[in-house]
Protein backbone atom coordinates (compact mmCIF):
# COMPACT_ATOMS: atom_id res chain seq x y z
CA UNK A 1 0.00 0.00 0.00
CA UNK A 2 1.63 3.21 -0.98
CA UNK A 3 2.35 5.45 1.89
CA UNK A 4 0.06 7.89 1.17
CA UNK A 5 -3.30 5.10 1.49
CA UNK A 6 -4.66 5.01 4.79
CA UNK A 7 -7.10 1.75 5.73
CA UNK A 8 -10.05 4.16 5.93
CA UNK A 9 -9.16 5.37 2.31
CA UNK A 10 -9.38 1.80 1.16
CA UNK A 11 -13.43 1.48 1.83
CA UNK A 12 -13.34 -1.54 3.80
CA UNK A 13 -16.69 -3.33 3.71
CA UNK A 14 -17.98 -4.25 7.32
CA UNK A 15 -18.14 -7.98 8.52
CA UNK A 16 -21.32 -9.90 6.79
CA UNK A 17 -24.36 -9.69 8.96
CA UNK A 18 -24.61 -13.81 8.55
CA UNK A 19 -27.14 -16.22 10.33
CA UNK A 20 -27.63 -20.07 10.59
CA UNK A 21 -31.23 -21.62 10.26
CA UNK A 22 -30.84 -25.27 11.76
CA UNK A 23 -28.19 -25.67 14.05
CA UNK A 24 -27.39 -29.29 13.50
CA UNK A 25 -24.35 -30.94 12.69
CA UNK A 26 -23.59 -29.35 10.14
CA UNK A 27 -25.25 -25.73 11.38
CA UNK A 28 -23.20 -25.92 14.29
CA UNK A 29 -20.15 -26.28 12.30
CA UNK A 30 -21.38 -23.33 9.97
CA UNK A 31 -21.78 -21.51 13.87
CA UNK A 32 -17.99 -22.28 15.00
CA UNK A 33 -16.39 -21.04 11.67
CA UNK A 34 -18.92 -17.85 11.70
CA UNK A 35 -17.49 -17.28 14.80
CA UNK A 36 -14.11 -18.06 13.76
CA UNK A 37 -14.17 -15.47 10.65
CA UNK A 38 -13.73 -11.64 11.40
CA UNK A 39 -15.40 -10.75 8.32
CA UNK A 40 -18.56 -12.04 9.37
CA UNK A 41 -20.83 -10.82 12.02
CA UNK A 42 -22.99 -14.04 13.66
CA UNK A 43 -25.94 -12.30 14.51
CA UNK A 44 -28.81 -15.05 14.90
CA UNK A 45 -29.68 -18.63 14.92
CA UNK A 46 -32.87 -20.48 14.26
CA UNK A 47 -33.71 -23.42 16.82
CA UNK A 48 -35.99 -25.94 16.51
CA UNK A 49 -36.01 -27.09 20.52
CA UNK A 50 -37.17 -25.47 23.50
CA UNK A 51 -33.46 -26.93 25.05
CA UNK A 52 -31.56 -24.62 22.36
CA UNK A 53 -33.74 -21.82 22.78
CA UNK A 54 -32.40 -18.82 24.92
CA UNK A 55 -29.23 -20.29 24.77
CA UNK A 56 -26.00 -18.17 23.73
CA UNK A 57 -24.55 -19.27 20.34
CA UNK A 58 -21.28 -19.53 21.19
CA UNK A 59 -21.93 -21.81 24.02
CA UNK A 60 -24.58 -23.98 22.04
CA UNK A 61 -21.34 -24.16 19.65
CA UNK A 62 -19.20 -25.30 22.46
CA UNK A 63 -16.88 -22.14 22.38
CA UNK A 64 -17.28 -19.08 24.45
CA UNK A 65 -20.19 -17.03 25.21
CA UNK A 66 -20.71 -14.46 22.11
CA UNK A 67 -23.56 -12.28 23.20
CA UNK A 68 -26.14 -14.05 20.76
CA UNK A 69 -29.29 -16.05 21.51
CA UNK A 70 -30.69 -19.01 20.01
CA UNK A 71 -34.45 -18.20 19.09
CA UNK A 72 -37.16 -20.31 18.24
CA UNK A 73 -39.24 -17.28 16.73
CA UNK A 74 -39.46 -16.75 12.75
CA UNK A 75 -40.39 -13.11 13.47
CA UNK A 76 -37.02 -12.53 16.34
CA UNK A 77 -34.68 -14.28 13.83
CA UNK A 78 -35.57 -11.67 10.57
CA UNK A 79 -35.35 -9.01 13.30
CA UNK A 80 -31.28 -9.50 13.44
CA UNK A 81 -31.59 -8.10 10.16
CA UNK A 82 -28.67 -10.77 8.82
CA UNK A 83 -27.51 -10.31 4.98
CA UNK A 84 -27.41 -13.88 4.24
CA UNK A 85 -28.90 -17.05 6.22
CA UNK A 86 -27.08 -20.26 6.04
CA UNK A 87 -30.32 -22.71 5.58
CA UNK A 88 -29.37 -25.80 7.65
CA UNK A 89 -32.67 -27.51 8.46
CA UNK A 90 -33.39 -31.05 8.30
CA UNK A 91 -34.32 -32.03 4.90
CA UNK A 92 -37.26 -34.15 4.95
CA UNK A 93 -37.58 -34.93 1.32
CA UNK A 94 -41.40 -32.96 1.75
CA UNK A 95 -39.80 -29.75 0.68
CA UNK A 96 -41.41 -27.74 4.05
CA UNK A 97 -38.14 -25.75 3.37
CA UNK A 98 -39.89 -23.75 0.71
CA UNK A 99 -41.82 -21.46 2.98
CA UNK A 100 -38.93 -20.11 5.06
CA UNK A 101 -36.72 -19.93 1.91
CA UNK A 102 -39.24 -18.04 0.62
CA UNK A 103 -39.88 -16.19 3.30
CA UNK A 104 -36.47 -15.14 4.04
CA UNK A 105 -35.64 -14.26 0.29
CA UNK A 106 -39.05 -12.12 0.19
CA UNK A 107 -37.71 -9.82 2.78
CA UNK A 108 -34.29 -9.09 1.05
CA UNK A 109 -32.53 -12.08 2.63
CA UNK A 110 -29.24 -14.10 0.87
CA UNK A 111 -29.78 -18.14 1.64
CA UNK A 112 -27.27 -20.56 0.78
CA UNK A 113 -28.05 -23.98 1.92
CA UNK A 114 -27.12 -27.75 1.71
CA UNK A 115 -30.84 -28.76 0.63
CA UNK A 116 -31.37 -29.62 -2.73
CA UNK A 117 -32.47 -26.79 -4.55
CA UNK A 118 -29.40 -27.09 -7.19
CA UNK A 119 -31.84 -27.45 -10.47
CA UNK A 120 -35.15 -26.28 -8.54
CA UNK A 121 -36.57 -26.85 -12.42
CA UNK A 122 -36.87 -30.36 -12.23
CA UNK A 123 -39.65 -29.60 -8.66
CA UNK A 124 -41.78 -28.01 -11.54
CA UNK A 125 -42.12 -24.66 -13.16
CA UNK A 126 -44.31 -23.32 -10.47
CA UNK A 127 -41.91 -24.13 -7.86
CA UNK A 128 -39.09 -22.74 -9.70
CA UNK A 129 -41.50 -19.51 -10.67
CA UNK A 130 -42.04 -19.11 -6.41
CA UNK A 131 -38.62 -19.41 -5.57
CA UNK A 132 -37.90 -16.87 -8.35
CA UNK A 133 -40.43 -14.05 -7.48
CA UNK A 134 -39.67 -14.32 -3.91
CA UNK A 135 -35.70 -13.78 -4.93
CA UNK A 136 -37.15 -10.94 -7.39
CA UNK A 137 -38.81 -9.43 -4.75
CA UNK A 138 -36.32 -9.07 -1.71
CA UNK A 139 -33.43 -8.50 -4.66
CA UNK A 140 -32.21 -11.40 -3.07
CA UNK A 141 -30.43 -14.92 -4.11
CA UNK A 142 -30.43 -18.68 -3.39
CA UNK A 143 -27.63 -20.55 -3.44
CA UNK A 144 -27.35 -24.40 -3.35
CA UNK A 145 -24.05 -25.83 -2.40
CA UNK A 146 -22.48 -28.68 -0.52
CA UNK A 147 -19.97 -31.57 -1.10
CA UNK A 148 -22.64 -33.65 -2.46
CA UNK A 149 -24.13 -32.79 -4.45
CA UNK A 150 -22.07 -30.30 -6.26
CA UNK A 151 -17.98 -31.66 -5.63
CA UNK A 152 -18.33 -35.57 -4.57
CA UNK A 153 -20.91 -36.96 -7.31
CA UNK A 154 -20.39 -33.63 -10.09
CA UNK A 155 -17.00 -32.22 -10.39
CA UNK A 156 -15.00 -34.84 -8.60
CA UNK A 157 -16.52 -37.62 -10.93
CA UNK A 158 -15.63 -35.49 -14.25
CA UNK A 159 -12.76 -34.24 -13.22
CA UNK A 160 -11.36 -38.01 -12.79
CA UNK A 161 -12.68 -39.57 -15.73
CA UNK A 162 -11.01 -36.40 -17.78
CA UNK A 163 -7.96 -38.64 -16.88
CA UNK A 164 -8.82 -41.82 -18.77
CA UNK A 165 -9.66 -42.38 -22.84
CA UNK A 166 -12.56 -44.85 -21.61
CA UNK A 167 -14.58 -45.35 -18.73
CA UNK A 168 -16.84 -48.51 -18.53
CA UNK A 169 -17.95 -48.15 -14.75
CA UNK A 170 -17.97 -45.87 -11.99
CA UNK A 171 -19.33 -46.14 -8.48
CA UNK A 172 -19.20 -44.41 -6.10
CA UNK A 173 -20.45 -44.51 -2.53
CA UNK A 174 -21.49 -42.24 0.20
CA UNK A 175 -20.62 -43.45 3.91
CA UNK A 176 -21.97 -41.11 7.32
CA UNK A 177 -21.08 -41.93 10.33
CA UNK A 178 -24.08 -40.85 12.69
CA UNK A 179 -23.71 -43.05 15.65
CA UNK A 180 -23.13 -39.33 17.82
CA UNK A 181 -26.05 -38.29 16.25
CA UNK A 182 -28.97 -37.59 17.90
CA UNK A 183 -32.53 -39.64 15.87
CA UNK A 184 -30.03 -41.70 14.02
CA UNK A 185 -32.30 -43.86 12.71
CA UNK A 186 -34.78 -41.06 11.63
CA UNK A 187 -31.71 -39.88 10.05
CA UNK A 188 -30.68 -42.85 8.19
CA UNK A 189 -34.36 -43.50 7.32
CA UNK A 190 -34.23 -40.48 5.17
CA UNK A 191 -30.57 -41.31 3.81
Amino acid sequence: MPSSCTSSDLNLRKPYRVAVWGPGSAGLAAIREAILLPEIDLVAVKVYSDAKSGMDVGVLAGMSAIGVKATQSATEFAAARPECVIYMARDYGDHRADDDIVMLLEAGINVITALPYHYIKLRGEAVARRLEAAAQKGNATLFATGVNPGFMFDRLALAATGLVNGVEHISLGEYVNCEHMPGAGEFLTLM
